[in-house]
């Protein structure tokens, strides 16, 4: 797990979505923790970080 703490508006500008408790997480993602105590959610796309 990949986890980046920034601010919610980084978050926002990167793609990722608010973490809603309970919610299913499928896939890859980077957990994003923000200045203001939210969690977001930022979906790896396969091969994104391939060079």
């Amino acid at each position: 797990m990949i986890t980046l703490n920034c601010s919610a508006a980084t978050a926002r500008a990167l793609g990722a979505e608010p973490y809603k408790p309970g919610q299913k997480v499928p896939g890859t993602h980077i957990v994003i923790t923000t200045d203001d105590g939210s969690v977001w959610l930022w979906r790896i796309q396969a091969g994104a970080f391939q060079t």
